[in-house]
């Protein structure tokens, strides 16, 4: 919240800030397809496989972990995380040697349901009023 006296700003946008935990799973022998990523899961548990893996750059995604995707890749050397167009990971590095990569979104919210707010506010007498720029 940013406040100037009569006027407040409201953010809760989660753009590049939701927090994320990689972790890595151990490799499945005699699976036909190699799978890099499994699906992506908050701290319940729940998971969000329409929740978009982005592979290196914005050209390659990736859902229900890897099973579909969109753009080709050779290497993984950075994930970020998209569950709606408000909702967002920063880049982080990955390393796809060490086992299947499980993605742990630090919260226990249900984020496809999360509404981001962003406002600004002034105060008119014990009322706050939105403002229209």
């Amino acid at each position: 919240m940013v406040e100037n006296r009569e006027i407040f700003s409201f953010s809760s946008n989660l753009k590049n800030l939701l927090v994320i935990n990689v972790s890595y799973l151990p490799f499945q022998a005699g699976k036909e397809k190699a799978s890099n990523f499994a699906v992506i899961k908050d701290l319940k548990g729940t998971e969000y496989p329409h929740g978009a893996i982005h592979i290196n750059n914005d050209s390659v995604s990736c859902y229900y972990g890897d099973l579909e995707c969109f753009g080709s890749f050779k290497t993984i050397d950075s994930i970020k995380i998209k569950i709606t167009e408000d909702v967002s990971s920063p880049w982080i590095k990955v390393d796809p040697t060490k086992g299947i990569i499980q993605i742990v979104l630090e919260t226990d919210i249900d984020l496809e349901r999360y509404s981001p707010f962003n406002e600004k506010l002034k105060r008119e007498g014990n009322m706050l009023k939105v403002v229209i720029e």
